[in-house]
């Protein structure tokens, strides 16, 4: 049988630092799920051209997908983003100081919110501890008598568990993204 060093014993620190390329491809994905759904519903927006070959929602296999699936996709995503970006500004934090920090990140993503100054770090908290996270919806100009087209419009309502300092909120997804990315310029290295 073999013998295996006890592995809390190594000397290499075992944090968990996240992948930039990891990060940028999360906040891509939720960036294009939310493009993606105005995209899909704008494809019924037009006068259909061809009477012969109607457009049919119930067809549209990847409007479809995206119905079932991105919601769900993008919460998940979200929640992912702020726990990762949390754990490294947590370490930038604390390997910079707090005063360097709060001159470098502090004014990132001030509008990220739709009722209360807020920035990034705290945009990363809510998500995390939030209670529900929702998309929000527009109704496209598309109608017909059967089908009623509905699109993602890149805000998701927030809201806290009972106790929290705040109740629901607005997150203007576009405006989070860009502050994501931006805190990532700031702080890495290219």
């Amino acid at each position: 049988m073999a013998k295996f060093d006890n592995p809390y014993q190594h000397a290499e620190p075992k944090n968990h630092v996240p992948v930039k390329s990891e990060l940028i491809r999360n906040l891509l994905i939720v960036n294009s799920l939310f493009m993606a759904s105005g995209q899909l519903a704008s494809t019924y927006d037009a006068p259909n051209e061809d009477p012969d070959n109607p457009l049919n929602p119930e067809h549209d296999f990847t409007l479809i997908a995206h119905y079932k699936n991105a919601e769900r996709i993008i919460i998940d995503t979200l929640l992912i983003i702020s726990i990762s970006f949390r754990t490294a500004d947590d370490g930038l934090k604390a390997h910079i100081g707090k005063d360097a920090y709060n001159q470098i990140v502090k004014k990132i993503g001030n509008d990220i919110f739709n009722e209360e100054e807020s920035y990034i770090r705290e945009a990363w908290n809510k998500i995390i501890h939030a209670a529900d996270l929702r998309p929000l919806y527009r109704l496209s100009d598309y109608a017909d008598n059967k089908h009623e087209i509905w699109y993602m419009t890149g805000e998701m309502e927030l809201t806290a568990y009972p106790g929290e300092r705040w109740t629901t909120l607005t997150l203007y997804v576009p405006a989070f993204i860009e502050a994501c990315f931006r805190w990532l310029h700031i702080t890495t290295k290219p």
